[in-house]
């Protein structure tokens, strides 16, 4: 060698950018690691790249075991088939998933960009039966080319069972209400017959009580007539007022 040729570059805004990147993504992966929310990450190879921890307790799959490999699906079914997640790799709009693979059930498109929601049971999940709620959606570079898709996983299976629990309360309160209402439609019932009955009892006992009342009134008048009650002693005058005065009471009555 009879010399050396070198060339100096500021790279110093390079370094920057590339240590911000690394922050972020350590921040980004922290943020998820901690996520109570079970959640997965495929690329376009429909490889998992990304299996946090909430998942791992979840599913009882670990990391290590998932990361690289595309058996997504052994967590939920018995037979390889393709998933939302998969679909979305394949840039399959959420309206047409849900249409073609999905109509039956209560899958829909979600408030995310391009995402989708639903509620499934699985009967032989890890750990038992479980209601888990999905939420899955495409990921896309900066230039807005898709590079993967995410899904999230919550366990409801407690809420799905407090829901049961609450609509057959309220069927029972209902079927309560609508024999309650029965019973006190019939009784309204009973008591207008009762109602009615006692208008008629008091009309009869009225008209049977008011035509003797009327004839011993008459008499009586007469007899209270101011020349007979002259012909008679002032203790039968007075008797006979008394009879008349009460007679009268019960007339009124």
């Amino acid at each position: 060698p009879i010399r050396m040729a070198g060339s100096i570059r500021d790279i110093t805004r390079r370094k920057a950018a590339e240590t911000a990147l690394a922050f972020s993504q350590k921040l980004l992966d922290d943020i998820l690691q901690g996520s109570p929310v079970a959640t997965y990450v495929i690329d376009m190879d429909h490889k998992i790249v990304y299996w946090n921890r909430a998942a791992e307790l979840l599913t009882g799959r670990k990391a290590s075991a998932m990361i690289g490999t595309d058996k997504h699906w052994e967590v939920f079914y018995d037979q390889k088939r393709s998933m939302i997640v998969d679909y979305m790799v394949d840039d399959m709009a959420p309206a047409t998933i849900i249409k073609r693979h999905y109509q039956h059930t209560n899958f829909r498109k979600s408030k995310f960009e391009n995402g989708v929601v639903g509620d499934v049971y699985f009967p032989n999940f890890y750990g038992g039966g479980k209601w888990l709620r999905f939420n899955i959606k495409p990921l896309y570079d900066v230039e807005g080319n898709r590079i993967g898709a995410i899904e999230s996983i919550e366990d409801i299976h407690q809420l799905k069972r407090a829901e049961e629990r609450l609509r057959h309360f309220n069927k029972e309160l209902k079927s309560k209400i609508a024999e309650k209402t029965r019973h006190l439609r019939e009784a309204n019932e009973r008591l207008k017959s009762l109602n009615e009955l006692k208008d008629e009892f008091i009309a009869v006992t009225s008209h049977e009580l008011r035509s003797p009342l009327t004839a011993i009134r008459g008499y009586l008048s007469f007899l209270n007539d101011p020349e007979t009650l002259q012909t008679l002693s002032a203790s039968t005058q007075n008797y006979l007022k008394r009879a008349y005065n009460n007679v009268e009471v019960l007339n009124n009555l």
